[in-house]
Formats: structure tokens, C-alpha cells, sequence
């Protein structure tokens, strides 16, 4: 009878491990309708309208949800989607090979219909492709989500939230005293192109360029200040070519340096614009994203260190200070509710006690056959 005992012990030892997986699944396969909303403002002010005929992607990101350490962590992954820019965003599905699950275009509503698998999944939908400049921020989402009473749902309903994308040329103005940087507010700018060998500089009605021996005081020539985060932007979009901006006023206790005089802009025939070497992403409803950590930064040195002419470099920190950071697992984040946390904690409970089980049933069939050994040779 013991031994009978033993074995069925065994056997449900080696079957919990994968009990655990099969009821997983068994969730996993329930599919749960999502509706997306996907509506913007008229553009003559009056209410929203419908956005009908846009395809809208959906993106599983479920194994870069699942990869985060704490819920903290799964729930900023999810909200980070929100701060890329297009550009970022298609960057970040590239380098971790995301696939397209489908894609849906919105009906005469507005609407489009997905169904997802529900358990401990991650979601994103996207608009691949902006329309007249303008596109949705990303919609992240995870699962399980539940009604008030506690019972899961099986409708989940988003609405999209409309940006206009513009490419614009900025970079950020950062001053150096001592081994500090701070950002330089009121350092003032001219955008400048040269036209078979002459200078010419956008004009205050900024659609046209002219001549100008003095720039900087040329009432004519538009003039770009620097605001209180060292940003300095022309929020238009420039026709492919080459530019520069040159500084034309420091800030106090500041010089202008050689590198400051001329500061490279390339618009390319795609739109795409690189400012001191460094690629730009686009404005999201005219801001730069807080998620772009190379924004080009110039620096000038304090008179007071007595460097003025010292040739400044353009690292690669972020222009804004933002401290958002990407690795190929995402940005990191959490589960809504700490459901991420509560399911693998339930999954490695079942395998603990598996692999407790086995272990036992292993020494006690040891024991007991050096028993009998022992009966034999007497």
C-alpha cells in the first residue's frame, strides 16, 4: 500500500509543474473584444469628428511586459509608450522584432475592432502611417483588467488622442562654469543659408530669406531666444537644404564661442533633420519629446573660467534633463494592479512545490531500496 502511496506522490509531483502551465492557457485562450475610438478636433474649432478609413495597428509587446522586475516597473513600461515619438517608437519595435498582429481600419464611427488573448498580456496600437502630419500617441495597455465588482472584463474600450508631427530644426543651449552645466535662457539665435556664397538669414515673416552684413541687429532677421530650459526651436518646417543657426547675443557672464557661431542644420528630401550632427525626432504636438535623449546640446564655457574661445562639444545627453531610458527589453515598467507580480508568483509557488515533491519521492525511493538491499545480503 506504501509503495502505491509513492508512486501516485511521484506522479503528481511531475504533473503539477505542468498543471500550472495548462490552466495559464486555458486563460491565455479566452479572447477579450478591444474597441478603439479614434476621433480629433475640427479643424475649425466647432465638435469632434469621427476618424473614419484610419488603419490602426496592433503590436504584442507581451514579452517585454513580462520581462519587467516589479510592478513599478511594468506600469512605467506601459505609460512610456505615450512619450516616443513616431520616429522612436518605430526604432523600438525594430530593435526588439516586434511583429504585427493585424491591422484594422476604422469604420464610419470611428471604430476599430480587435480581439486579444487576455491572461498577463501587453498590448500597443499604433497608426503606422500619420495622415496630413498627424497620427495617435501610441496606445499601450495590459491585462487582465477588471469591472468594479472584480470580475474581468471581456470589452476593453480606448480612445485615441490625436498629435500633429512637424520636423523642425532645435537644439539646446547649456553653459559650462566650473563642472557645472546649467541651461542658458536669452542666448539669442539667426537660421542662416548661403546662396552662391552669400549670406542670407530667415526674415520676420519667417517664409523668406534676406542679406545682412549685421544679423543681429537687423530688424528684418528673425531672431530665436533661448527659453529657460536652454531650448532654442524654429517650430516650422524648413524645405530640404542646408542651414545653419548663428548665435548673436550670449547670456551674461557668457561668450560666444566659435562653435556657437555656426551650428550645422541638414534638412533632407524625407524631412528627416540632423542639427549638429545629431538626427532630430519630430515635435509631438509641437514639443520635443521627453523621451529623445540625444538632443543636440551646445555649450559655452563662462568668462569667468576665462575659456572663451575653447571649442565646445555636443554630447549626446538629453537636452531636458529627462532620465527615460531604453534598453532591447523596452523602456522598463509594470502591471496594471500588480496582476504581472501576483501571476508569476502563483506560477513559481506550483513549480516550488513540484520540485519539493520530486525531491522527496526521490530520497524516500533511495531509502527505501538501500532497506531492501540491506535485507538481502543478510
Amino acid at each position: 500500500m506504501k509503495k502505491v502511496f509513492k508512486s501516485i506522490l511521484l506522479l503528481i509531483a511531475l504533473c503539477l509543474p505542468l498543471l500550472g502551465q495548462r490552466v495559464s492557457a486555458d486563460v491565455t485562450e479566452e479572447p477579450l473584444q478591444v474597441v478603439v475610438q479614434h476621433q480629433f478636433e475640427n479643424p475649425d474649432g466647432s465638435e469632434l469628428v469621427y476618424g473614419a478609413d484610419i488603419a490602426l495597428s496592433l503590436y504584442d509587446i507581451s514579452k517585454q511586459y513580462q520581462a519587467q522586475e516589479t510592478p513599478a516597473d511594468a506600469q512605467k513600461f506601459i505609460e512610456s509608450f505615450s512619450q516616443l515619438s513616431a520616429q522612436q517608437l518605430r526604432q523600438y519595435l525594430a530593435d526588439n522584432k516586434i511583429k504585427k498582429v493585424e491591422t484594422v481600419t476604422t469604420d464610419v464611427m470611428g471604430k476599430a475592432h480587435f480581439k486579444v488573448a487576455g491572461n498577463d498580456n501587453a498590448y500597443l496600437i499604433v497608426q503606422d502611417q500619420a495622415i496630413k502630419g498627424q497620427t495617435i500617441l501610441p496606445l499601450a495597455f495590459s491585462l487582465p483588467l477588471q469591472n468594479e465588482d472584480g470580475t474581468p472584463k471581456n470589452t476593453v474600450e480606448l480612445y485615441t488622442k490625436p498629435v500633429k508631427l512637424t520636423s523642425c530644426a532645435y537644439f539646446y543651449k547649456y553653459g559650462v562654469n566650473g563642472d557645472k552645466q546649467i541651461a542658458l535662457a536669452d542666448a539669442q539665435f539667426v537660421l542662416g543659408q548661403e546662396v552662391a556664397g552669400e549670406k542670407q538669414y530667415l526674415a520676420i515673416d519667417e517664409t523668406s530669406f534676406v542679406a545682412s552684413d549685421d544679423p543681429a541687429n537687423d530688424t528684418r532677421v528673425k531672431k530665436f531666444t533661448s527659453d529657460e530650459q536652454g531650448l532654442v526651436l524654429h517650430d516650422s518646417e524648413l524645405a530640404p537644404g542646408q542651414y545653419f543657426f548663428s548665435k548673436v547675443k550670449a547670456p551674461n557672464g557668457y561668450s560666444i564661442s566659435e562653435a556657437a557661431k555656426r551650428i550645422a542644420v541638414t534638412v533632407a528630401d524625407d524631412m528627416q533633420i540632423t542639427v549638429a550632427g545629431v538626427q532630430l525626432v519630430e515635435l509631438v504636438a509641437g514639443m520635443v519629446p521627453s523621451s529623445f535623449t540625444t538632443a543636440p546640446k551646445i555649450l559655452n564655457y563662462a568668462i569667468s573660467e576665462d575659456k572663451p574661445n575653447q571649442t565646445p562639444t555636443v554630447p549626446t545627453d538629453n537636452g531636458n534633463n529627462d532620465n527615460t531610458s531604453f534598453d532591447n527589453s523596452g523602456p522598463k515598467g509594470s502591471s496594471v494592479g500588480g496582476m504581472l507580480a501576483q501571476l508569476g508568483e502563483k506560477k513559481g509557488l506550483v513549480s516550488l512545490i513540484g520540485i519539493l515533491l520530486v525531491s522527496f519521492a526521490v530520497v524516500e525511493f533511495i531509502r527505501q531500496r538501500k532497506k531492501r538491499g540491506g535485507k538481502n545480503e543478510k
